[in-house]
């Protein structure tokens, strides 16, 4: 079982996560405008602050694959994937399809919002 699983106990952790219809929207960073043409794309359904991990959001990847190390520009902030985790296992990465939860280092949990989407990249901005 991941760490995730673990401390959260959550149902949608269990069973995996499905998009909400009508309650999808679109963030307001750069992330969210890149996010929409294209690339590693994840969108977000939840957001939890876990004491000792940090901020662990939970999603679908939308498009391409996500992976440990990748990062995204949000609300000016680098963000970097730490880990990620379905079904309580810890994976190398995650693709199209795929409900997750990743562990972001580099930002706050008022830096994200359910709906936002994230495209991530291997490069620094």
């Amino acid at each position: 079982m991941g760490l995730f699983g673990k401390i959260l106990g959550r149902e949608e952790l269990k069973s995996g996560l499905e998009p909400q219809a009508g309650k999808q929207q679109v963030g307001n960073s750069p992330a969210s405008a890149i996010g929409a043409q294209g690339g590693n794309v994840f969108r977000v359904k939840d957001i939890y602050q876990i004491t000792g991990i940090g901020i662990v959001a939970v999603g679908v990847v939308e498009s391409g694959t996500i992976c440990p190390g990748q990062k995204t520009l949000l609300n000016g902030k680098q963000a970097m994937i730490k880990t990620i985790e379905a079904k309580h296992q810890v994976l190398e990465s995650a693709v199209k399809g795929q409900s997750i939860g990743i562990n972001l280092k580099g930002v706050n949990k008022e830096d994200l919002q359910p709906g936002m989407s994230l495209n991530f990249t291997l490069v620094n901005f």
